[in-house]
């Protein structure tokens, strides 16, 4: 509550209205109730809160896109590690199936 006080008497003063401590103390009570109910006034209390914002929109939107790219270049480009055969050979020089792509020779 004294913030509210202290805000309105420096507005007061600075707006060259006089109110006696009574008034501010009164003043005070009423913001602070207005305050406190600000959300319900606004509709804030009741937004969804699965609200996204713009930017996060758009941010989404361009994981989206680069995970699209990389399916796609994985889909055609072969791997690197097999260079598209989907096996290797081992330390043992056995053929076996690529843990990278795990056999498919695409990443």
């Amino acid at each position: 509550m004294e913030y509210w006080i202290e805000c309105i008497s420096e507005a007061l003063d600075d707006s060259g209205i006089k109110a006696t401590p009574e008034q501010i103390k009164n003043i005070a009570e009423w913001v602070d109730g207005s305050h406190e109910n600000y959300d319900m006034a606004t509709g804030l209390d009741i937004v969804e809160s699965n609200y996204i914002s713009p930017a996060q929109r758009e941010l989404d939107k361009l994981k989206e896109e680069i995970e699209k790219r990389r399916i796609w270049e994985c889909e055609t480009k072969p791997c690197g590690a097999c260079h598209g055969y989907g096996t290797i050979i081992d330390g043992w020089g056995r053929r076996v199936e690529c843990d990278v792509c795990r056999g498919k020779g695409r990443c």
